[in-house]
């Protein structure tokens, strides 16, 4: 009889959450400023070197609401990262060369992110703080550099690098609500533990800035 009455306890627990849980669905996009951490030769860069590339970013969004501020979810979407002035090798040189070209990557990635919602303005505003983890895997890699022609000169370099990324992806939302509705403007960072190339340290950094919308079912 016990054990009856604790699964019987147990079930209206579980009813009681899901009756309290939210599941929230939107779409966000926006512009992503790109970069690979190149590790100690990032010292021997010229001056006047830029690493920076312009990307764009796109994303579903799934959340599944725990308790009153706290919200679990998927965001899977399509990112183009990359970097400039990538270092390599020659056959003469002892120290490595920073090449003008550009690393255009463009990634399917899934990751999982926790945030944590605080109301500025009760019913209106929130501020969301927004922490998670996901994998990334190459769909097109392109090197671009100036040549001779008027037009930049370009390669596949898909086969050549790493496919597979993973890394930390963090942020920060401002989020109005207009009822079940949601207009969101924020920022995200991701930080990769993986290298693109397969010889030389060069790990994806990228920040987003982003507009998005949400809706609560």
């Amino acid at each position: 009889m016990k054990k009856m009455n604790y699964v019987f306890l147990l079930l209206c627990c579980l009813m009681t959450f899901q009756i309290q849980a939210q599941i929230t669905i939107g779409v966000k996009g926006g512009y992503t400023n790109a970069w690979e951490n190149y590790g100690d030769v990032r010292d021997l860069l010229p001056e006047d070197a830029e690493i920076n590339i312009d990307g764009f970013n796109v994303s579903l969004i799934a959340q599944y609401q725990i308790g009153n501020r706290f919200n679990i979810g998927l965001e899977p979407g399509l990112t183009r990262r990359g970097a400039a002035c990538f270092p390599g090798w020659n056959l003469v040189s002892p120290s490595p060369i920073f090449q003008d070209n550009d690393w255009n990557l463009s990634y399917v990635e899934l990751p999982v992110i926790a945030s944590y919602s605080q109301p500025i303005i009760k019913n209106s505003l929130d501020v969301v703080g927004k922490l998670g983890g996901g994998i990334a895997y190459l769909v097109k890699g392109t090197e671009i550099w100036n040549s001779d022609s008027s037009e930049p000169s370009s390669r596949p370099i898909t086969d050549e690098v790493n496919r597979w990324d993973y890394g930390i992806h963090t942020g920060v939302d401002i989020r109005k609500h207009l009822g079940k509705h949601q207009i969101v403007l924020g920022t995200d960072v991701y930080v990769a533990f993986k290298d693109v190339d397969q010889f030389i340290t060069s790990k994806n950094r990228s920040i987003d800035i982003n507009l998005g919308y949400l809706y609560t079912l």
